[in-house]
């Protein structure tokens, strides 16, 4: 198998991997998330919902499992990015790895989000009942913001560079341009967060068939 083809096939099962843990976690969220807030619970790390100490500990234990979700998705988003860095770099040059180096930022940047998340969380098992500080909820919001507009780029320059003839390329430049204005919306009105998870299914979805018919014909 060459490089490429090799490539172009990781990169299919990583967005396979993304698909179905973004599936898994929002069963996960809506099925067995505790106390009637939404993942990842800044409103009992910052104090403004009361936890008694056995649901937060309730609270801890299932924040763990979906950060650990949430890693799994991240390695499957760095192999699909990987993968369509492959046909950007054939499309666009050296200014597809721009495609390549924001897409893995953005991932990079989640792992970082959860880092932080999780910091916050630790803080307060190992004793500590105040409210959590400003400035890491701050940073929190800050990196998870730059963890979406980073891929949401990447996305944007992948539909222009990748749009021809065959009907998965205008489906992937379809939701990589104008699908995604729903999904900005979403990062920035809480009631539409949906739209930018949908987004990301989508997007993941359309990359690893793309790929997987690349993959095919090398």
């Amino acid at each position: 198998m060459s490089g490429k083809r090799h490539l172009l096939s990781s990169g299919a099962v990583g967005a396979l991997i993304a698909v179905i843990m973004l599936v898994v976690m929002a069963v996960f969220a809506t099925a067995f998330w505790p106390l009637e807030v939404e993942f990842p619970g800044m409103e009992i790390l910052a104090g403004e919902m009361p936890a008694t100490p056995d649901e937060f500990i309730e609270f801890a234990n299932l924040s763990a499992l979906m950060l650990s979700l949430d890693s799994i998705f991240i390695i499957g988003v760095i192999l699909a990015w990987l993968g369509l860095g492959v046909l950007t770099r054939e499309r666009a040059g050296k200014m597809g790895w721009l495609v390549v180096f924001l897409g893995v930022a953005g991932a990079l940047l989640d792992f970082c989000e959860n880092q932080i998340g999780w910091s916050m969380v630790q803080a307060r098992l190992l004793g500590s009942s105040a409210p959590i500080d400003a400035a890491p909820i701050y940073a929190y919001f800050v990196v998870s913001s730059l963890s979406y507009l980073f891929p949401f780029t990447a996305a944007a320059l992948a539909g222009v560079w990748l749009w021809g003839d065959r009907l998965r390329e205008r489906l992937l430049t379809l939701i990589g341009t104008v699908l995604m204005v729903p999904a900005l919306f979403g990062l920035f009105v809480p009631s539409l967060y949906i739209a930018s998870y949908v987004w990301f299914l989508l997007w993941f979805g359309v990359v690893g068939f793309v790929l997987f018919q690349e993959s095919r014909h090398i």
